[in-house]
């Protein structure tokens, strides 16, 4: 079970960093091409979406901590 619930918390970090890399990137390229006041809505949007993905993703880690537990 220890094993397991180690294997678990190590997949989610390494899927939470990738998924963090990937929407710097982005992000930073939306930066890049667009510099006008359009661009800068369309990197909002796309920076409160990522947010948005990130508390998904914690909170499914977290449920499954829980479910873990009990």
């Amino acid at each position: 079970m220890a094993l397991a619930l180690i294997c678990t918390v190590l997949a989610y970090t390494i899927i939470t960093i990738i998924a963090m890399i990937i929407v710097a990137f982005i992000g930073d390229l939306l930066r890049l091409l667009a510099r006008d006041p359009v661009g800068d809505v369309i990197t909002v949007i796309f920076i409160i979406c990522s947010g948005l993905l990130y508390i998904i993703l914690s909170f499914r880690w977290m449920d499954l901590l829980y479910a873990l537990f009990l």
